[in-house]
């Protein structure tokens, strides 16, 4: 998996500050899932959602209409 290392370190570090040790597993289940979601997370947050006009009368609970 690319940029397993930097991963690696940046949970590592982010567990470290609270005093969790996560072991090899865990982290490869982590490392898995970023590497689902995060192309995703990406894409998000790269979409130019500039024309796009917000849902009126939103209801969280429900889908998109």
């Amino acid at each position: 998996m690319q940029g397993s290392d930097g991963f690696k370190r940046f949970v590592g570090g982010g567990f470290e500050m609270f005093g969790i040790v996560a072991d090899e597993v865990q982290l490869r289940v982590m490392e898995i899932a970023d590497s689902i979601y995060r192309p995703r997370i990406e894409a998000l947050l790269e979409a130019d959602l500039e024309g796009v006009e917000p849902e009126p009368r939103i209801d969280l609970s429900r889908p998109p209409q």
